[in-house]
């Protein structure tokens, strides 16, 4: 595919503009709210396919490891100083107006919208270093088998792969129990403040 950085730029600016929406969400527009984190969730997904794909047009083989996981790594860092500053916000509500009003409605919880707004903006800002150094097109390789056999084909390297590699099948054995130990502790706190929040708790 020869427009990689046109669909990584498509896909990243509709999740920035979906997480700028949540902060116009209210009650009486749920259906807006819902749509919103769906469009957020395509366009962070989708941005993701077109970002890994760029990996083997900017590194060598020998390189794709080191490069990956400083990208990874520098996403991860970004991600933690927004969390934080986001936090900071949230647990500081004295530092914004009580209400917004903005084109006939009148907003509350303003620290909490404000949060979306700084995501929109962290999003498409720092993406802006990747547009401008991508490449504009990229060369598109020659598929021989048909799309549908090649996938399978790399599929089942990917399985032969997880087969041989005892420590791969490790980490993955440890990333479900732990993903499964965080669902059954995150899900009855959600349940149980909710209960609390219904009984006055």
């Amino acid at each position: 595919m020869g427009n990689k950085r046109a669909y990584l730029q498509a896909f990243c600016y509709l999740g920035a503009v979906s997480c700028a929406g949540l902060a116009f969400f209210t009650f009486e527009s749920i259906w807006f709210g819902l749509v919103m984190v769906a469009m957020a969730c395509i366009g962070f997904s989708g941005s993701l396919v077109f970002y890994d794909a760029f990996l083997v047009d900017i590194a060598s083989a020998d390189h794709h490891d080191r490069i990956s996981a400083r990208g990874y790594t520098m996403g991860y860092i970004g991600s933690v100083l927004l969390l934080v500053m986001n936090l900071l916000m949230v647990m500081n509500p004295a530092w914004f107006p009580g209400t917004v009003t903005f084109l006939g409605t009148t907003y509350g919880a303003v620290a909490a919208r404000a949060t979306f707004l700084t995501v929109a903006v962290w999003w498409a800002g720092f993406a802006q270093i990747a547009f401008r150094r991508l490449p504009a097109r990229t060369p598109t390789p020659v598929v021989k088998d048909g799309v549908l056999w090649s996938g399978y084909t790399e599929l089942r390297k990917v399985w032969m792969e997880l087969r041989r590699t005892v420590r791969l099948k490790k980490f993955l054995l440890a990333f479900f129990r732990l993903q499964h130990g965080y669902s059954n502790c995150y899900v009855p706190r959600c349940e149980f403040r909710r209960e609390g929040d219904q009984t006055g708790g």
